[in-house]
């Protein structure tokens, strides 16, 4: 009655069932205050809207290019296309390793380019869902050492040469631009050995995140090379979820099990699919299905260290068809052909990137900390998501699909007023002591009060 009444406002259905009564309306803002003034009304919910669609995603543009700003982040990765804007306005330099008069490199592919934007900008989504404008983004410095391997976002090291070289004298060409976060989303397709000799990659980024002090970041993996219609691993793909995660070949892809560097496996961020009769598999916070996990780490180190958002798949039990690229479910990212400015597809390659830009947001608040204290303040903000112990009720299977959890940008470079952290860097000789005192506001050594 009071819908009808009201101007503007319109009913459109109704239930009177038990438990369930419901009232689906048109409302304006005075109705909505109407009804938010009724004490028979428990709760008051927007209809489900699917945020993301292809069309939407590939009309969707960016007119005004933040400039870059704060820390650089340094990409190895294939090159990016400096066509689409969002690249051309971040990347501060680039060059090849080998250099390109020592090898003959192939046209670059798409997956420079979405790497390098999502380490730049961190996100794409809330602007095309939500009209939010992107923030400034992170200048990057681009040091190509992969090339496009057949369709899609595939990549291959270069033929014929030392890759593990190559990589070692793009690392140090970027130390020498200033560079102190790098992000390399490459990995080996298949599950490291368990307790077996690290890959030489491996060992290198070790190295040289010691030497340099700095952060490397590094893709877990994903499983996709297993994918055989619909099952992966040998399970089924949503029947099986998430049981498949800690198969032995669901394990960390080298050479992402590099103790020095900080390892970041998939999560999902939506789990409401775009097409119809289409669900999400993981749950909305829970392992992306495709994501490689620490079962293989051996070490008693959780890798993953962190994880993020690395996209998600969907399945239709009806048909029994597996949807792996629904626009809904996937990472945004800087598209590489002309004539559009976004993508999108699922991978931990883009879970990576938004840790990196993570951690350039930490140097950029505190510049002169060591790479040490950087892991550790992304690693003290990490949470895991409360949908998770219900996926998961043991916490050993907890930690090796998603380590500390999703790393808050905001708890990364502040205090709070209920969490503050301390932090001391420096040297402390052998048989010593060394105190630290814990600096209290005077008004909290008396009386009491609530804070």
């Amino acid at each position: 009655r009071l819908i009808g009444a009201a101007e503007g406002c319109r009913l459109l259905a109704s239930t009177s069932r038990p438990q369930t009564a419901s009232v689906v309306a048109e409302v304006n803002e005075t109705g909505l205050v109407l009804l938010s003034q009724v004490s028979v009304v428990e709760k008051i919910t927007p209809p489900i809207r699917i945020a993301l669609t292809s069309s939407r995603i590939e009309q969707a543009e960016i007119h005004d290019v933040p400039p870059p700003k704060g820390a650089p982040i340094g990409v190895l990765d294939d090159a990016p296309s400096t066509v689409n804007p969002l690249i051309a306005a971040v990347v501060a330099a680039s060059a090849s390793f080998p250099a390109p008069s020592k090898y003959p490199w192939n046209p670059p592919g798409p997956h420079g380019t979405a790497v390098a934007s999502v380490a730049a900008f961190f996100d794409f989504e809330d602007h095309i869902a939500g009209g939010r404008r992107v923030g400034n983004p992170h200048p990057i410095f681009v040091a190509r050492v992969m090339e496009p391997r057949g369709g899609q976002l595939l990549t291959s090291e270069p033929y014929g040469t030392v890759f593990h070289e190559s990589v070692e004298d793009a690392i140090r060409w970027l130390h020498a631009q200033g560079v102190r976060v790098v992000n390399m989303s490459i990995n080996r397709t298949v599950s490291a050995a368990k307790g077996g000799p690290r890959d030489e990659l491996t060992l290198v980024l070790d190295e040289l995140a010691r030497e340099l002090d700095i952060v490397i970041v590094l893709s877990a993996g994903n499983t996709t090379s297993t994918l055989r219609a619909d099952h992966l691993l040998g399970r089924h793909v949503a029947h099986d979820y998430p049981a498949y995660l800690f198969d032995p070949d669901a394990g960390i892809a080298e050479p992402a099990l590099a103790a020095n560097a900080l390892t970041v496996g998939g999560q999902a961020r939506k789990d409401l699919c775009g097409w119809p009769g289409y669900a999400g598999i993981a749950p909305t916070g829970g392992p992306s299905p495709f994501t490689r996990t620490g079962v293989n780490a051996g070490s008693g180190r959780v890798k993953p260290d962190l994880v993020h958002w690395a996209g998600n798949w969907g399945w239709n039990d009806p048909l029994r068809q597996l949807a792996v690229n629904d626009p809904s479910l996937s990472v945004v990212f800087a598209a590489n052909e002309p004539g559009r400015t976004f993508d999108w597809n699922c991978g931990t390659s883009f879970a990576a990137p938004r840790v990196a830009h993570i951690a350039a947001d930490v140097l950029t608040q505190y510049s002169g900390i060591s790479a040490n204290l950087v892991r550790v303040l992304m690693l003290l903000a990490a949470r895991q998501p409360q949908g998770l112990h219900a996926l998961m009720s043991d916490r050993a299977d907890r930690q090796r699909s998603s380590g500390s959890g999703i790393p808050d940008r905001d708890l990364a470079v502040t205090s709070g007023g209920s969490r503050v952290v301390l932090t001391f860097e420096g040297e402390i000789d052998c048989d010593t002591t060394v105190v630290h005192p814990v600096p209290i506001p005077l008004e909290y050594t008396r009386g009491r009060r609530s804070r």
